[in-house]
């Protein structure tokens, strides 16, 4: 018979064992986990389909970042917060359809994508796929691409933004903006006063030495814009005014660097600038470039306004992605 203490001793020990941690790892990775045979049939469908290229920055750069192992390698993976296990039945092998049918044994359905929350660690997504060949699997994630992409997506802004908000807050700025602008945005205490006009507000932080790339977010209050056209055509007046020593133009409406979607009833646009200086030529102003990269822009309409939010990056040479990506969760996490 067991005694208490025994009993309390056991109890500890499984509730240890069973308390997770929080994933852990690149915000924008995603771990692909399959057999060898399924990866050597399958990563060419695989590659196209998850390794997208940004298109709007100026360089390319991957969407995603892709890290593929073996399923013998995956118990020093496990709390990694963005996983694809991948199932082919046809090749036939033992190791990846094994861990793929001990993770997914309890799925719902007969669904060949399935998704599960929080299996390893807290703030984790495995998705699973699983295809009978190669041209089944081409179908399978064409048919759910916007279910897979959704998932990625939120999983990717969730970890930018728990990630971010570790920071310390620059509260003099974050109280500005409410004051002024009535709407609640984190600021992180890199962030400086560039510029405080009756027009804008224009924040900057960097020290690229230090590996710390420029940024700048610029707030503004507009007009309501009702179309994504008449929201970018805002965004290059409102570069328009920044200085007069300087000009920023962004990529145009029709530009293959331009994008635009529709997020909570708002705008998010974005593209690449690039940033002039001017100076005189024979008494005749001129341009001259100077730095260029990705920015994106965000129209939140308040009850009686509505705020117009831009962020810039400048790193050349360097990745863009996840600081775009950083400025784009900020953005989304607006509130009034």
């Amino acid at each position: 018979m067991i005694n208490c203490r025994t009993l309390i001793f056991i109890t500890c020990i499984f509730l240890f064992s069973c308390k997770k941690n929080f994933s852990t790892g690149i915000s924008n990775e995603i771990l692909i986990v399959s057999s060898y045979e399924d990866s050597l049939y399958s990563s060419p469908t695989i590659y196209n389909f998850i390794q997208q290229k940004n298109k709007y920055l100026p360089l390319e750069e991957d969407y995603f970042r892709v890290k593929w192992i073996m399923p013998s390698y995956f118990k020093e993976h496990i709390n990694r917060p963005l996983i694809l296990m991948l199932k082919l039945n046809n090749p036939n092998d033992v190791t990846g359809d094994k861990l793929f049918d001990r993770i997914f044994e309890n799925k719902l359905d007969n669904s060949k994508i399935n998704f599960i929350k929080n299996f390893y660690a807290l703030e984790q997504s495995i998705i699973g796929i699983e295809a009978d060949d190669v041209i089944d699997l081409n179908s399978q994630l064409n048919n759910s691409k916007q279910k897979i992409f959704n998932e990625i997506d939120d999983k990717v802004f969730s970890l930018i933004s728990r990630k971010y908000y570790k920071k310390p807050k620059n509260h003099f700025i974050a109280n500005k903006i409410k004051e002024r602008y009535n709407i609640n945005i984190f600021i992180d205490h890199e962030y400086q006063i560039i510029r405080d006009t009756n027009n804008f507000l224009w924040l900057g932080r960097g020290v690229p030495s230090w590996g710390d790339p420029y940024r700048w977010i610029l707030i503004k209050e507009i007009d309501e814009c009702v179309t994504p056209l008449e929201c970018l055509n805002i965004v290059q007046d409102t570069f328009n005014i920044l200085d007069k020593s300087s000009h920023i133009k962004i990529s145009s409406y029709d530009d293959v660097e331009s994008y635009r979607y529709k997020y909570n009833k708002n705008y998010f646009i974005g593209g690449s600038y690039k940033y002039y200086d001017i100076v005189k030529n024979d008494g005749v102003n001129d341009t001259v470039p100077k730095v260029g990269g990705p920015y994106i822009s965000y129209v939140y309409n308040n009850e009686n306004s509505s705020i117009l939010v831009i962020g810039l990056i400048n790193n050349p040479g360097n990745d863009k992605m996840i600081y775009l990506k950083q400025l784009e969760s900020i953005f989304r996490d607006i509130t009034n």
